[in-house]
């Protein structure tokens, strides 16, 4: 397949990239299944970001929930990286509190370059929040 490749903004053209934000605690092969199938039947998306949850926010989950971090982030992110695409497929090590700067950076940089970015969410109800805003 090769890297993503942009296309010039000509008015209406949109690079779009898929935001996967969770805990993947673990990461496992249904949530790679998953990505998989949505990157190859929608034209339209051209990467994937996958941003594993800071293990504080996993353990505030757990606290509700009764359950233990198996993982740390840098197991998660490691266990991504090993098992994932990488052609198309990136993961974001970063805290997810650095996510939006680095989205707003992203699209200046690209729209710079004559790029227009969009970014498509794809996640379960919870983890909708506004660390993961995609406008």
């Amino acid at each position: 397949m090769g890297w993503p490749t942009c296309k010039r903004n000509s008015g209406k053209t949109v690079n779009k990239i898929l935001v996967y934000p969770g805990s993947f605690d673990p990461p496992h092969r249904g949530r790679l299944e998953l990505l998989t199938h949505v990157f190859h039947h929608r034209d339209d998306i051209i990467a994937v970001i996958v941003i594993p949850l800071d293990d504080d926010d996993i353990r505030t989950k757990c606290r509700a929930t009764g359950d233990k971090l198996l993982f740390t982030k840098q197991e998660r992110v490691k266990i991504w990286r090993g098992h994932g695409p990488s052609d198309w497929l990136w993961v974001f090590d970063r805290s997810a509190t650095d996510w939006s700067p680095f989205r707003r950076n992203l699209i200046k940089a690209t729209a710079e370059d004559g790029f227009r970015l969009d970014f498509v969410l794809l996640a379960g109800p919870d983890q909708i929040n506004p660390k993961f805003d995609v406008r």
